[in-house]
């Protein structure tokens, strides 16, 4: 196998899979969806073979969600540091949801390395130092970011929405963990 045929063939399954656009372009190192869509069009015997190949080795390498999970904010969910408790609000993208939880705990150290220059809690799914609560919102996390993908698609900077796409997949990483953990898949 060449490696172009390598990226079509990967790109295909990725497609079948389900996985978006805006993804694929992001593994395939395009700078725009434009040359995607081919992809998306191909016929799934092609990738079944590579897919099964290669899943091992390549599914490490999209892991979006780089945080832990714990049970409660009653626990530590980092030594030495205070729980910090991240809200589900973001008035931004019409996430408000008032859940007193929260979606996790924060394990930045803010006297030490300061203040957080991403958007929380929309970038905590990506960040190393998140602890995502076993009961927090995630799924209506997933619902409003997708809500938002979909009403904001014609009109919104690709680059937003490539992002947004990351922290879609890490909330997905994050509620496939919960649900082989709960013994629900």
């Amino acid at each position: 196998m060449n490696p172009r045929r390598f990226r079509f063939s990967i790109a295909t399954h990725m497609a079948e899979e389900g996985a978006s656009v805006f993804h694929i372009a992001e593994i395939l190192d395009h700078t725009d969806t434009q040359n995607v869509k081919v992809y998306v069009e191909t016929v799934s015997s092609i990738a079944d073979p590579v897919a099964k190949a290669t899943d091992a080795v390549l599914t490490p390498l999209v892991r979006r969600f780089q945080g832990k999970i714990v049970a409660s904010p009653d626990l530590p969910a980092f030594e030495s540091l205070p729980n910090q408790v991240i809200p589900a609000i973001a008035p931004h993208l019409g996430i408000v949801h008032l859940d007193a939880g929260g979606v996790g705990m924060c394990g930045r150290d803010v006297g030490k390395d300061g203040l957080c220059r991403l958007l929380p809690p929309v970038s905590c799914y990506l960040c190393p130092s998140f602890a995502a609560l076993r009961d927090g919102p995630h799924q209506q996390m997933l619902n409003s970011i997708e809500h938002f993908i979909h009403q904001a698609e014609a009109i919104s900077d690709p680059r937003i929405l490539t992002q947004l796409d990351k922290v879609r997949i890490a909330i997905r990483q994050v509620l496939d963990q919960l649900g082989h953990s709960q013994g629900l898949r």
